[in-house]
């Protein structure tokens, strides 16, 4: 049941109770936070700039950043390399909207 699937040239095991949340780490494999299936992360640039790149499940360990697959820790890693800082776009709703 939780055999392999080639998604966008990686060979992924989708999360079998089918959570889709994207985790972000460091450099050393610390979850940042987690960003569902679909939505969006900021990066911000050294420089100031800023990109909002939306982020597309593949498997709890890979995502599509942008028009990239990464690993997650790959992720972390050439972003620490550039000295951007990640983060989730903030909900577009108001501050008492949220669900818990």
């Amino acid at each position: 049941m939780n055999e392999p699937v080639d998604i966008m040239g990686v060979m992924a095991f989708p999360n079998p109770n089918g959570v889709r949340d994207i985790r972000f780490v460091d450099s050393r494999y610390n979850t940042l936070f987690k960003v569902p299936d679909g939505e969006n992360v900021v990066i911000r640039r050294p420089d100031g700039s800023i990109s909002v790149k939306p982020c597309l499940y593949i498997d709890d360990y890979h995502a599509r950043i942008g028009n990239y697959v990464y690993h997650i820790h790959e992720f972390a890693e050439v972003m620490e390399q550039n000295g951007n800082t990640y983060e989730p776009e903030p909900c577009e709703s108001g501050d008492d909207e949220h669900e818990t």
